[in-house]
């Protein structure tokens, strides 16, 4: 239940002032994680690994301590950087330019 919508407390999640950042958050962090995947020999390992290691970690914190989705607030950081890449990868698609990562 970490990584999908929580559905269990529908005083909170019940609203569209809940629900639609949700979604335009986490479809832009779908976009941003295939923009990654994409530029992933630009990509440098270890901040990478770092990023990866992290997120795995907490989830899996999370999920053996039974926390539930609406209290994942350190994981939402992670989640928040893909939305900005998913963002920025948006914005130049919709500009008209092809945005790849930059060379070294």
């Amino acid at each position: 239940m970490l990584w999908v919508f929580d559905w269990t407390d529908q005083r909170v999640t019940g609203s569209a002032a809940y629900r639609v950042p949700w979604v335009a958050t986490n479809l832009l962090a779908v976009i941003g994680l295939v923009i990654a995947w994409r530029n992933r020999r630009k990509i440098v390992p270890a901040p990478a690994g770092i990023y990866v290691a992290a997120a795995c970690l907490l989830t899996g914190a999370y999920v053996l301590t039974s926390v539930h989705a609406r209290y994942r607030m350190h994981i939402e950081p992670f989640v928040f950087m893909m939305a900005a890449l998913g963002a920025v990868g948006l914005w130049t698609r919709i500009r008209g330019d092809t945005w790849r990562l930059p060379d070294d």
